[in-house]
């Protein structure tokens, strides 16, 4: 815990290298950073079509985040170095209140869905990366908040006290994290407030599910819904913690999603061996932010599938089991953790400090706190956790202060036989106060769970963006792309220019189909006329066939002197083949396949015939003009 700490702090503290660049979207009109990013790579030249194809493809991809047309800056106010850090992680030192400001832009897309599990998941591993370079040793811990949720009192457990994750009772002054700056003032929280941590009972409810669509939103029954029950710790602590803009501002977030991957883990576990399901395949169909071939907002060549990979467990990170204990091993291998026999599980012990410091307090009839302290506590979580929306958890269990609102006072003067809910028959056990945690034993190790996969996984290498497919299922066929014609009218007399010696050394366009929710390329050199002033010919581009939603790519252009061309769309109606400026990108819905051919031969020789460019679909004309240099091809036009 002591190089954990030391390495959060040096994470929120540390430098990141800084891009000379910065990262925005597709919008009706190419937007002035995007020229920006192209005339800084080229340095103002157009000698030389290289120079204008890396640059346009480096800024579109950097700028161009896939499908999802979303903003770094804005209300989430990404500096360019906290941008470039997520972007590019091998080449950072790191920064904690970049992954903290990457949450909030998964709001909707990395909640309330499949992608929710995966996203997480590769979440959790950059943060780990990033942690590791500052300290080698370090490993994420996960908090199994089901150790106090099996307490007669959760509100009391050691887990919040100095040696752990610091006070739970208002602002965080002592731990690790005490005076941990957030965008909404000092780390606070309100352990206890509301809601409920995860239970025994949850696991083995959801553990007799066989399919991810039976575990996650919107398909799952609420009683099995992990990302529901996710929420309730979320709420339980309460302040930064229960708001999804804030969240990732408390480090105990993290460890909290620690758990519940390790939760999945054990789900996948139990899909594998016993229901004969592959985890790495089996992401309930979705559409929209959720769909699984979307690029992953924050995290380029990832798609939402890809967080399924049997990779990260068997090439990344492995889980210790969490703590158990029975009869016959009355140990939970830490000082920390005692075993309740008769209901055979471990849990926390309790800290040794009085009610009145405002934790465990319980509410008045008319909903106020009990004692100054905890009023306080509760008001400073409210103002830390902002406006913003909460986490949608389960209902407040009795033990909570939202659950206390309307009941009588708790005597704890004296022992109860049972509580009202029949769960809990006995009080729980304190460390003493020669120890308290203070003394930081080291627990004992437990097994490493198994790692469910089926056959070859994917390697690292095979997920990095630079690597091309991310599918090393089955090797791909032609069966798995379609052949579209883009059709480039070139306007540039290669005899009339100057200056540009690339001119005379080629006379080709270059046409680049780049993926944008698939990781591949294609590229085609369709032939033009040198001396002729203005001449027309075709490329042939493959393009992914759609699994569930539409695929889609940038269409980019450049001619061999180095000079971009502009995009224009097929206006999709009724009447004459009619182009309108366009951003260059292409959509494709898995109804319109029978419109393209499935070979490239099939469509040079369709596009030979005498039929009209809206017969042929072709979707897209490219506009050569010596005109448009290379350095402000993107210059604004209309939206199609």
């Amino acid at each position: 815990m002591e190089c954990l700490q030391a390495a959060f702090w040096l994470l929120f503290t540390g430098t990141m290298v800084v891009s000379q660049s910065t990262r925005t979207d597709v919008y009706s009109e190419m937007p002035a950073e995007v020229q920006q990013c192209v005339a800084q790579l080229t340095n103002g030249t157009n000698d030389g079509a290289k120079v204008s194809e890396e640059a346009h493809i480096q800024c579109m991809q950097q700028f161009v985040w896939k499908a999802d047309r979303k903003r770094w800056d804005g209300a989430v106010n990404m500096t360019d170095k906290e941008t470039e850090f997520i972007n590019d992680i091998i080449r950072s030192n790191g920064g904690y209140t970049a992954f903290a400001k990457l949450h909030v832009i998964v709001i909707a897309s990395a909640h309330k869905g499949p992608n929710f599990l995966g996203w997480h998941r590769v979440y959790l591993a950059m943060l780990e990366e990033s942690l590791r370079r500052i300290n080698p040793m370090v490993s994420l811990p996960y908090w199994d908040s089901t150790l106090d949720k099996n307490m007669a009192n959760p509100e009391m457990t050691i887990i919040f006290t100095p040696p752990f994750l610091g006070n739970g009772d208002g602002y965080v002054v002592t731990g690790p994290f005490r005076h941990w700056p957030t965008v909404t003032g000092p780390l606070a929280r309100n352990i206890g407030a509301n809601s409920v941590l995860y239970s025994k009972e949850f696991i083995a409810r959801m553990m007799t599910r066989c399919r991810t669509a039976e575990i996650t939103f919107p398909t799952a029954a609420e009683a099995f819904d992990i990302e529901h029950a996710h929420g309730g710790p979320h709420n339980w602590v309460s302040g930064q913690m229960s708001s999804l803009a804030t969240a990732a501002e408390d480090p105990v977030f993290f460890m909290h999603h620690a758990f519940v991957d390790y939760l999945w883990e054990n789900f996948r576990i139990h899909q594998m061996f016993e229901c004969g399901v592959n985890p790495a395949t089996d992401y309930p169909p979705a559409v929209g932010l959720h769909h699984p071939l979307r690029p992953m907002d924050g995290f380029p060549g990832h798609r939402s599938i890809d967080g399924y990979a049997s990779y990260w467990t068997q090439f990344w990170y492995r889980y210790e089991r969490s703590p158990f204990c029975s009869g016959a091993m009355p140990f939970c291998g830490s000082p920390y953790l005692w075993c309740d026999v008769k209901r055979g599980r471990c849990v926390s012990a309790a800290r040794m400090a009085p009610f009145s410091d405002g934790m465990g307090s319980p509410l008045s009839s008319a909903g106020y706190a009990a004692s100054p302290a905890a009023a306080n506590a509760r008001a400073i979580a409210a103002r830390a956790a902002g406006t913003g929306p909460r986490f949608s958890a389960p209902p407040a269990e009795p033990r909570t202060q939202a659950g206390r609102l309307g009941v009588a006072r708790v005597r704890r003067d004296a022992p109860n036989d049972q509580t009202h809910n029949g769960t809990y028959d006995r009080y729980d056990v304190a460390i003493s106060s020669e120890r308290n945690g203070h003394l930081f034993t080291h627990a004992e190790p437990f097994p490493l769970l198994p790692v469910p996969y089926i056959g070859t996984v994917q390697t690292r290498k095979q997920l990095s963006s630079s690597k091309g497919t991310t599918d090393n299922v089955a090797k791909q066929t032609e069966s798995d792309w379609f052949y579209v014609p883009i059709r480039v009218m070139n306007k540039i007399n290669i005899e009339r220019t100057s200056g540009n010696l690339r001119c005379h050394r080629g006379k080709q366009i270059k046409v680049i189909a780049q993926g944008l929710n698939y990781l591949e390329s294609f590229v085609d050199y369709p032939g033009i006329t040198a001396k002729s002033p203005i001449s027309t010919t075709v490329a042939i581009l493959a393009v992914r066939v759609p699994q569930i939603g539409p695929s889609e790519a940038m269409i980019t252009a450049v001619h061999s002197c180095g000079y971009s061309c502009k995009p224009s769309c097929l206006k999709i109606d009724g009447g004459p083949a009619e182009y309108q400026p366009c951003n260059g990108i292409l959509v494709i819905k898995p109804g319109e396949l029978d419109l393209f051919s499935r070979s490239y031969q099939g469509a040079v020789k369709k596009m030979d015939g005498l039929v009209s460019d809206k017969q042929n679909n072709v979707r897209m004309v490219f506009h050569c003009d010596e005109a448009i240099k290379s350095r402000n091809a993107w210059s604004s036009h209309s939206s199609n």
